[in-house]
């Protein structure tokens, strides 16, 4: 198996001080046949674009680094990384995130010996200060990875963040990579991954940590808040395949993700009506997922 090059392609805009973390993370991988891709996106001859050529000169190892003239956004530079990679098989790496050492190696023998086109695995988010402060453990609800079951898994949980995927590299490209949106990327090509048929594996475990920061993100605020309606919209077009509970679940789910949001942006009298909504859509799932949050149980 240490003959599969798995490609890692890192998109960075504006945050050249977390680079070199995020680098660092692939490069300190157990499985050492990796191709490193950094997609610079914050347009050719900028003070950021500067001092990540800069970070990337610093480094003893070699690094594909590819330089957009300008910006294109997260998902057109994820998907200009992989066609410029030569890996059989490709993950994606925020570049303020980080991969544990074992990311690659355990989730490739999983992939090679379930012959999967695309896995995911668990995460940890963590604070400026490394405090974990949320998770997304899938093992709580998955029973089964079959394409349907994954389909109302996703609509419910979303089988994401893009840190968790590896793909076979074909698998990629016939999925169409990722799509050009403010947020819910990642979301997107699953659901395209699970309606193309291919072939889905979860891999139990934490691989990667994401960091929530004080540092602006594109999927903060106001972007975030019209993203989650988009998305919610596209979720109402599969309601017919689900039964009612799921869909009190999904209701419920985007009130109170909408309730989190404006509570971030100090916005408390909309907090309050999207928290009230939350708790009527689903008033079992209020307490349930309340419960899980408040306990920080997997």
């Amino acid at each position: 198996m240490n003959d599969i090059l798995v490609s890692v392609i890192i998109p960075t805009y504006q945050r050249p001080q977390y680079l070199n973390r995020a680098i660092l993370s692939v490069a300190n991988q157990s499985y050492k046949n990796i191709e490193i891709v950094v997609v610079d996106d914050n347009g050719k001859g900028t003070g950021c674009q500067i001092e990540t050529q800069n970070v990337i000169k610093s480094l003893p190892f070699e690094i594909n680094y590819i330089v957009n003239e300008d910006t294109i956004g997260g998902a057109r530079s994820r998907n200009k990384g992989a066609e410029a990679s030569s890996g059989e098989y490709l993950c994606f790496l925020d570049d303020d995130d980080i991969y544990l050492e074992n990311k690659i190696k355990d989730q490739l023998e999983f992939m090679v010996g379930n012959d999967l086109d695309v896995s995911f695995t668990d995460i940890k988010m963590r604070n400026e200060e490394e405090k974990t402060v949320d998770k997304r453990i899938h093992k709580r609800y998955i029973k089964s990875t079959d394409n349907q079951s994954l389909l109302k898994y996703h609509l419910k949980y979303h089988l994401t963040p893009t840190d968790s995927y590896m793909f076979k590299r074909e698998a990629f490209f016939r999925c169409g990579g990722f799509k050009h949106r403010v947020v819910s990327q990642d979301f997107m090509l699953m659901l395209e991954c699970i309606e193309k048929g291919l072939k889905i594996g979860y891999k139990e475990g934490v691989y990667a940590i994401q960091y929530i920061h004080s540092q602006k993100r594109i999927s903060q605020g106001k972007n975030r808040i019209l993203g989650d309606r988009m998305l919610y919209e596209i979720k109402q077009k599969y309601f017919n395949l689900l039964d009612k509970r799921d869909i009190r679940f999904i209701k419920f789910r985007y009130h109170a993700a909408l309730f989190f949001y404006y509570i971030r942006e100090r916005d408390f009298i909309k907090g309050a009506k999207e928290l009230v909504l939350a708790f009527f859509k689903s008033p079992c799932d209020f307490f349930v997922e309340g419960f899980y949050l408040l306990s920080g149980r997997d």
